[in-house]
């Protein structure tokens, strides 16, 4: 068990490490603070399981640190050092659930019995039924989300409704994803140990805290979801604007929020879901705005409008590329979005088949289509006509990706160790940088700079296995400035170091 200290004089922290024969107690000194701020950054990159720490300090007490320590984990115990004075400090922070508290100055015989009190309780009962609570949460969280994604039972939602604790009728749903427009601009990212790290789940939390008591907060696919309780609109965009500058504050990342307010209950929460991603996907189309609001600055018809010509421009991908597989999911996509459509709808789907049959060179009149009455029949003579195209666009050759995409891997494997830049990449295979983004993610199935240090480290194993070079050379070569970083990449895609990878490989 990792423990601690925090104090902001510099002989009682000295005095801590020294009276305790903490190897002995079955626990290790993790780290020192001076004050409650630099005792928070530490937390959120490794929490640990004791905390040791004076009340009254500069800048955040330990009542504050209490606070902001049980938020992020319950299951860690913290005993508060106090003088006499501070005894209504003492009672608050028990309040909140402080674990102890001895008087200063500190007897080694006190500490060490409160300490072996926190370990009891760490491995008892009490610790156990906790991370069982906390991993039933998880479990009804991920069972509510895996609902909005249309996968989930809902009668399962009902039955656990009074478990949340939450309102679901008129809550909001928010959706915060990452925007890198080049490889050091992710690699500071990453460097916070991606966006689904602990210190971005605490502050989206503390962003939140001081409005919205009730919130259920997921991590999945690159974005965070949020869902928050009842909120008036500019209570919303308040909040918002604050989510997206401490991320870049705090984090030095650019976030687009997505969102959609009054949400009617448990049953509108996979449309709501529904319309946050057709909003991630496609307000590009708008332009580079940072916040994406159903029925604020996107109406209902608008996003519709946006998925068919997303779906049209990747249709017409599909046809350079003479990708059937794609052309019929595109084609299903089309006339399943033709029946959400507003008066109108029938039109826009027989305008979208005749522009489709325009791209690949079929000589049928508009005039003909409408011969085809009904939007099964021409749905039927659609994939007819997609069945005859040719799977091969060129003699022999079957290609998996559209032009665009096919382009841009065979970009980066030659440009791959360097800092390539969003704008570069798109600028080279004359697509829109955020269309690009969009469709890199579908078709390769990660995000484009995720692909790159897949690259990296691929060529980064190549050198470890045929040459002699030392892993801070192999960093520099394959396009990593910080060797540092390089090393904490490597080990967490591939579980060990680069060292220990080259000696494996010898053994």
């Amino acid at each position: 068990m990792k423990v601690l200290l925090v104090d902001d004089e510099s002989i009682t922290l000295k005095m801590l490490k020294s009276i305790i024969a903490w190897e002995r107690l079955g626990l290790e000194l993790l780290d020192t603070a001076q004050d409650g701020d630099e005792a928070y950054r530490k937390i959120l990159v490794e929490m640990p399981d004791i905390i040791i720490s004076d009340i009254r300090m500069k800048n955040m007490d330990g009542l504050e640190l209490v606070k902001k320590v049980l938020e992020l984990s319950e299951n860690t115990k913290i005993i508060l050092m106090s003088a006499y004075a501070d005894f209504d400090y003492v009672k608050e922070a028990m309040r909140l659930g402080c674990s102890d508290y001895i008087l200063k100055p500190v007897d080694e015989q006190e500490l060490e019995r409160s300490l072996r009190s926190a370990i009891e309780q760490i491995r008892g009962k009490a610790y156990e039924k906790k991370m069982k609570e906390e991993s039933e949460e998880k479990l009804r969280m991920l069972e509510l989300f895996k609902y909005m994604r249309g996968f989930g039972n809902k009668n399962k939602i009902v039955q656990n409704k009074n478990r949340y604790g939450f309102r679901f009728e008129n809550s909001a749903l928010l959706l915060i994803q990452q925007k890198s427009d080049s490889m050091d601009e992710f690699d500071s990212a990453s460097n916070m140990e991606l966006l689904g790290n602990k210190y971005a789940a605490a502050l989206l939390r503390d962003v939140a805290a001081d409005r919205y008591h009730k919130k259920c907060l997921v991590f999945e696919d690159d974005a965070w979801f949020l869902l928050l309780e009842e909120t008036e609109e500019e209570e919303l965009l308040d909040l918002i604007g604050g989510i997206i500058a401490v991320f870049h504050q705090e984090l030095e990342m650019q976030v687009m929020v997505c969102f959609r307010r009054n949400c009617a209950g448990l049953d509108e929460l996979p449309v709501a879901y529904e319309q946050v991603i057709s909003l991630s996907k496609y307000g590009f189309y708008i332009g580079d705005e940072q916040i994406l609001g159903y029925d604020y600055n996107c109406v209902g018809q608008e996003i519709d409008e946006l998925r068919r010509l997303g779906i049209f421009r990747e249709m017409e991908q599909a046809v350079l590329a003479r990708d059937k597989e794609s052309l019929y999911r595109l084609l299903e996509e089309a006339f399943e979005l033709s029946t959400i459509y507003q008066p109108g709808a029938k039109q826009d789907i027989y305008d979208f088949c005749n522009k489709t049959l325009y791209l690949l060179k079929k000589d049928i009149s508009y005039k003909e289509l409408l011969e085809y009455q009904s939007l099964s029949e021409l749905k039927q003579f659609m994939k007819n006509i997609i069945s005859g195209i040719g799977d091969e666009p060129h003699a022999g050759e079957n290609k998996k990706y559209s032009k665009p995409i096919a382009e841009s891997l065979k970009l980066i494997e030659e440009r791959y160790n360097e800092n390539l830049s969003l704008d570069e990449i798109s600028n080279a295979i004359s697509v829109s940088k955020n269309y690009f983004c969009y469709l890199f993610k579908r078709e390769v199935g990660m995000s484009l700079w995720n692909y790159l240090t897949t690259v990296r480290l691929r060529y980064a194993k190549k050198l470890l296995d045929e040459t002699d070079l030392k892993a801070y050379e192999i960093a520099f070569q394959v396009g990593y400035d910080n060797p540092s970083y390089f090393s904490k990449v490597f080990k967490r895609e591939e579980q060990m170091t680069p060292n220990e990878y080259r000696d494996r490989k010898k053994s």
